[in-house]
């Protein structure tokens, strides 16, 4: 719980470093990095079924700020691969654990999908990064209903 606690006050820090911090490539990094984490399940070996998985508490607490997204697919625009490496694999993230609210955020922001597509010109770690996303939200698309 006390993971929760804090990443419920930590995400509008880490969101004000992505808006307010942009020209520290550094802050942005470990933000981006930090909120990988966040968001990335823990296995563990033989847990309760009905034990809170923070991954996805912590994504509903990011995938709620009604700016996240936008925020995440503005930073696809950085110079800095790991900035880009690191928002593909937040996205991924956000994706893999709620899909319906990342998809439909994605598809009502202008130029979301652009964005997206824009990453398959770059490098081969990125271009593999924005493939396993578009899979992830194509695939997801199948089961939802417009």
């Amino acid at each position: 719980m006390r993971i929760l606690v804090q990443m419920k006050i930590g995400f509008p820090v880490m969101l004000a470093v992505l808006k307010e911090e942009r020209d520290d490539v550094e802050m942005v990094r470990g933000a981006l990095e930090t909120l990988v984490g966040a968001l990335t399940p823990i296995e563990h070996a033989k847990g309760p079924k009905n034990e809170v998985q923070p991954a996805l508490m912590n994504t509903d607490l990011l995938s709620r700020e009604a700016d996240s997204i936008s925020l995440l697919l503005s930073l696809l625009s950085e110079e800095d691969f790991y900035v880009r490496y690191y928002t593909l694999q937040l996205l991924t993230a956000l994706l893999t654990n709620s899909p319906n609210r990342l998809q439909e955020a994605i598809l009502t922001i202008p130029r979301g999908i652009t964005r997206l597509m824009d990453m398959l010109m770059d490098r081969e770690v990125i271009r593999n990064e924005a493939l396993l996303l578009l899979t992830y939200l194509t695939r997801e698309a199948e089961f939802c209903e417009f």
